[in-house]
């Protein structure tokens, strides 16, 4: 009930069509990091690859068979994890997938949401790899770096894990896995990539307007021009 009480105030975005440009990836993003399925990381240019083989059937992410083809195994079953804990948040929920932008929707929401070209508030969407943060405004970007320092502040998992939860009640998705994969990564590294995406983000804010962040299951990070 809290995921799908989390999900009514997420944002739909009608602007569905993004453009890419001059993007930034965090360094040092390279995938597996070690042999055990908790330290893989994935980039978000990663995710965008696994995403041409993830379809939505009878209201549920799919992984494509194929896709063992073209990605290692351990990346492949820590893609299959994130698929199944969504299919998991979607059915708990009585959540929708949205079959041609795989976006995690509350039937429940207002249907009345409109994405202003200047917004004062971040806003964000959910997927199946994680959530992407849309910023039309310097004080919207104020506000996300703030949040994320904020994350990363914090010395705990159970805080850090409540933390999200309340970034999700205000703008965003349920990201029921949190908890288990700051337990597993440490609470450090997670502490550490909420920095890099606060200062981040403000840095490409001084370069571009319109812009919008994406933050994976994995807290790998991105930035990219909105068109």
């Amino acid at each position: 009930m809290l995921a799908a009480t989390l999900l009514a105030t997420t944002v739909t975005n009608p602007l569905a069509e993004v453009v890419a440009a001059d993007a930034v990836q965090q360094p040092n993003q390279k995938g597996i990091s070690s042999e055990k399925n908790n330290d893989i990381k994935l980039s978000q240019e990663q995710i965008d690859q696994f995403d041409k083989f993830v379809v939505v059937k009878d209201n549920s992410y799919v992984l494509d068979s194929k896709v063992n083809q073209n990605f290692s195994t351990n990346e492949v079953l820590v893609v299959k994890e994130m698929l199944n804990t969504s299919n998991r948040e979607v059915k708990n929920n009585n959540l929708i997938i949205d079959p041609d932008t795989k976006e995690i929707l509350d039937q429940n929401a207002s249907p009345f949401v409109i994405m202003a070209a200047y917004n004062k508030n971040y806003t964000t969407k959910a997927f199946w790899w994680g959530k992407r943060y849309y910023f039309t405004s310097n004080i919207a970007v104020t506000r996300g770096a703030r949040y994320f320092r904020h994350i990363a502040s914090l010395r705990n998992d159970q805080s850090l894990f409540l933390s999200a939860l309340g970034d999700s009640i205000a703008y965003a998705s349920p990201y029921a896995t949190l908890a288990a994969n700051v337990a597993s990564m440490g609470v450090g590294y997670v502490a550490g990539q909420y920095n890099g995406a606060a200062s981040a983000l403000v840095s490409y804010n001084n370069r571009h307007n319109q812009i919008y962040l994406d933050m994976n299951r994995t807290f790998q990070y991105s930035l990219n021009i909105l068109k």
